[in-house]
């Protein structure tokens, strides 16, 4: 692995001193062609190819929602429609199955989801979210690793799958070229998708674009926003 470019071996150091067990472990299984560099306050960038850094900011995403709530209902937010937030109930409790970037597991949280439980299989990702969590202080639980090797419950699952890419015109955004190339889309989501059916839970929420077929057939109901749609399935399990 090329590690930490731009960075100098003083913050190196500090930095492979500073990681947990886990962080160790993770690192070792990042690919060759990675380079993870130190950025301001010691944060973790991503750099790959030929493509310009890309790191999770957690603090810009939540001051955001946080904007963006004060002034709109937050029960109107698709997501939250999809994952059974209603004013005046209990916030239910969420596993985000596919952590990724932590747009959505952000936004729930922007939500008031406080028992928000993130997975994430990819070594890279994982990281990311790792240090992301230990800069901003977020209070989440979070598994590197494949949700359905976990036996942890809660009333709403969200999963979110990497497809495969459609011919497009338009150019994909950063993030989403470095997921297609680097990471790749998730030959396994029907498989996953009809396990987390199985699981102890009230309801599976499944996201897919809009123009997009339901990755299962048959949801109760979809939600459907401005270029994502979210297919609803109540568990009786």
């Amino acid at each position: 692995m090329q590690f930490l470019v731009n960075s100098t071996p003083s913050d190196r150091d500090t930095f492979l001193k500073s990681l947990s067990e886990e962080q160790n472990n993770i690192l070792s299984q990042i690919n060759d062609d990675l380079c993870l560099a130190i950025g301001e306050e010691g944060r973790l960038s991503l750099s790959w190819k030929d493509y310009s850094a890309l790191q999770i900011n957690a603090k810009r995403d939540l001051d955001y929602h946080k904007k963006f709530f004060f002034k709109n209902s937050p029960y109107k937010e698709p997501l939250a429609r999809a994952i059974g937030l209603k004013k005046g109930k209990p916030r239910p409790s969420v596993i985000d199955a596919t952590g990724g970037m932590l747009g959505d597991s952000l936004l729930m949280f922007a939500l008031g989801i406080d028992d928000l439980c993130i997975f994430e299989r990819n070594p890279v990702l994982a990281m990311l979210i790792l240090d992301v969590m230990k800069h901003d202080n977020l209070h989440f639980k979070f598994y590197h690793g494949q949700v359905l090797d976990f036996d942890i419950n809660a009333s709403v699952i969200y999963f979110d799958p990497m497809y495969h890419e459609k011919n497009s015109k338009a150019a994909p955004k950063k993030n989403m070229a470095i997921f297609r190339e680097l990471i790749g889309a998730d030959h396994d989501a029907f498989e996953v998708a009809k396990k987390l059916l199985e699981k102890k839970c009230e309801r599976v929420v499944i996201k897919r674009s809009r123009k997009a077929a339901p990755l299962i057939e048959n949801p109760h109901h979809s939600i459907e926003g401005k270029s994502t749609c979210y297919d609803v399935y109540l568990c009786s399990n």
